[in-house]
């Protein structure tokens, strides 16, 4: 199986968390990004219950944050909550599948 990628995008509420990925075993990365230069700041997570500042925190004007398999471990396959400083529409660019492994050939004997 190849990686294959899709973005998308998540509405973010300011008054509570909201999900914006769910579980996803073969995930290998993650890019969370502001949709717009100008938008406040949200906060992203791994937990239920995330609060504004308590997490990883994506600031507009900031670029975007990247979670990788390689660097994160497992904390790209869980599920993904947000919640922000004013009511927003976020960017998600989601890779998924499993590297495909080289076809290695065996010498003659």
């Amino acid at each position: 199986m190849a990686i294959h990628g899709i973005v998308q995008t998540a509405a973010i509420d300011s008054t509570e968390a909201t999900a914006i990925l769910g579980t996803d075993a073969d995930r290998q990365s993650i890019l969370f990004s502001a949709t717009r230069v100008d938008v406040d700041d949200y906060t992203i997570s791994t937990e239920r219950q995330v609060t504004l500042g308590a997490g990883i925190v994506v600031v507009g004007r900031g670029g975007p944050v990247q979670i990788t398999r390689e660097s994160h471990g497992d904390a790209v396959t869980k599920p993904w909550y947000a919640i922000a400083s004013t009511a927003m529409t976020i960017g998600i660019l989601v890779a998924s599948g499993q590297p495909e492994r080289p076809v290695t050939s065996k010498p003659p004997n």
